[in-house]
């Protein structure tokens, strides 16, 4: 389904939704740019390319409590408290989107079922906005992404035309929740000239992109013990900025933190870049050097990953460029591996 939204009504909408959701969308803090809780319209901030933190954290937090259990000496009580709330996240992009799709092989893989993301996935709706002005980071066509978005995952895209939004539903749940938008406002269809326009945005709408990116597997493992690895990871802080503000990146640890008469169960998250990451209680660690953590990052996203669940971990979005602290380079580092490896 289509309708088109006059700009002035786009703040009606909003309205509308929070009514019957909790509403996350982009706002500024100062020089950050974030994706969290917003409850009046004017604090939504669209001009927003990217947030420096992804959709992950939302259906996926950084720090959460899974239980809390007391223990009285005969027996222990355990308490779950996870109640997850209908929420609607307005204004993010085609990468994080694609980014959840990462995350829902993960999570959902055979037997394994991470029922609190779940939970949080099937109530959560998702409205992309289209990027009609990627910026250098950016790269996400080289993974097939379209950055007008509407491939699919989200439930409902906008993009911005001349005069208008011309909004488009994928999913159930947008569909609904459009027509409920028609009846509220009286929105009227898409008329040919702004089908036209739209198409002629997203013709012209291009990013970076990365020549053979499909190979990429095949040439890390040939070339596991390759002298490039050291060359292109000597920079490297190991400070995890790149694993925790990428939308695909999940690794998390799972600790106590009790007395002797009660405690809680948290999971938070993991870096594969930090030095402690796979050390052992024997004080063995396999990867001890940050070469071989480097190493081990990028084959797990183009190749390890994608022979196990048939999708690349990386989305493009170039947020791991934009804010590495050495001025690690992605983008460069996947065209120098598929330009010396053979």
């Amino acid at each position: 389904m289509e309708i088109i939204v006059p700009k002035d009504k786009l703040k009606d909408i909003f309205e509308n939704i929070k009514e019957r959701f909790t509403v996350f969308a982009p706002q500024k803090d100062g020089d950050k740019k974030l994706l969290s809780q917003v409850k009046a319209f004017k604090e939504v901030d669209l001009s927003i390319l990217k947030t420096q933190s992804s959709l992950k954290e939302l259906l996926f937090p950084r720090f959460e409590i899974l239980f809390d259990y007391k223990w009285n000496k005969k027996e222990i009580t355990i308490k779950e408290d996870n109640v997850v709330k209908p929420q609607v996240v307005l204004g993010i992009r085609a990468c994080d989107i694609r980014g959840l799709k990462v995350l829902d092989n993960l999570f959902s893989w055979e037997n394994i079922k991470d029922n609190l993301y779940l939970e949080r996935r099937q109530k959560t709706v998702l409205i992309t906005q289209s990027c009609l002005k990627p910026d250098s980071f950016c790269f996400c066509q080289s993974f097939s992404i379209s950055p007008v978005g509407g491939e699919g995952g989200e439930d409902i895209n906008f993009t911005e035309l001349s005069d208008c939004y011309l909004f488009r539903s994928f999913s159930y749940a947008g569909e609904k929740l459009l027509k409920e938008l028609i009846e509220e406002f009286s929105f009227s269809l898409p008329a040919d000239k702004d089908k036209k326009a739209f198409e002629e945005l997203k013709e012209k709408t291009t990013t970076s992109k990365i020549a053979n990116i499909e190979e990429l597997a095949i040439k890390i493992k040939r070339n596991f013990y390759h002298n490039l690895w050291k060359d292109i990871s000597w920079s490297c802080l190991n400070c995890g900025i790149c694993t925790y503000t990428c939308p695909t990146c999940h690794c998390f640890d799972i600790v106590d933190e009790s007395n002797d008469r009660e405690g809680r169960r948290i999971r938070c998250w993991d870096s594969c870049m930090f030095s402690h990451f796979t050390a052992m209680a024997s004080g063995c660690n396999p990867r001890e050097t940050k070469e071989s953590r480097f190493r081990q990052r990028l084959a797990h996203k183009f190749s390890y990953f994608p022979e196990n669940l048939g999708i690349v971990a990386c989305t493009g979005c170039g947020r791991c460029i934009e804010l590495c602290p050495a001025g690690i380079n992605l983008q460069k580092i996947l065209t120098k591996l598929g330009r010396e490896c053979s």
